[in-house]
């Protein structure tokens, strides 16, 4: 009777091989995906930034002001004067001291990940959207966060009434809702 208590060489070499080539295949998708995750993170939070100010607006009959710059955004309220607003980014003028009635920072993050923004419509950044008391958004634009990968979610379609996160099309520069 022949003993069997051992495997061969050979055997050892195929699974080492196939664990190999499994293990590399793996990376390269989990790489992808942690970079699709990264930015769709990103995207999402700034989409609840900015649904959070478009909120505020309406539950506290305010002006908000949101800045979108390359790196960064800051979201704004207008107290000038208290308590209605003028709907002006700055509160200075004759009768007042500088710095009186300026826009008081709610928040202001910095995209994670050296990832910059660039405007789809026309235009520059930086941009300032104004949301009313009543919700409604000044002026109507497109950006997008820039990358090379392929994440679901990477652009913004912003008109007076929506915020609609979505996916940017590199062939027809232009993002598709989702």
């Amino acid at each position: 009777m022949k003993d069997n208590r051992g495997v061969t060489l050979t055997e050892v070499l195929t699974i080492v091989s196939i664990v190999s080539i499994l293990a590399v295949a793996l990376s390269f998708s989990y790489i992808g995906w942690m970079g699709n995750y990264r930015i769709e993170s990103a995207t999402k939070d700034l989409y609840a930034d900015l649904m959070e100010a478009k909120m505020r607006a309406l539950t506290r009959a305010r002006v908000y002001f949101v800045t979108i710059d390359t790196t960064q955004y800051t979201i704004q309220d207008d107290l000038d004067p208290w308590p209605d607003g003028d709907a002006a980014l700055t509160g200075a003028d004759s009768t007042r001291p500088a710095g009186y009635g300026d826009p008081i920072p709610l928040l202001q993050k910095t995209l994670p990940n050296n990832y910059e923004l660039k405007m789809i419509s026309a235009g520059a950044l930086p941009q300032t959207l104004t949301i009313n008391p009543r919700g409604l958004i000044t002026p109507k634009i497109s950006f997008r966060i820039d990358n090379t990968i392929n994440p679901d979610y990477d652009c913004f379609l912003i008109d007076q009434t929506r915020i609609v996160m979505g996916k940017y099309n590199g062939t027809t520069s232009v993002c598709d809702p989702k």
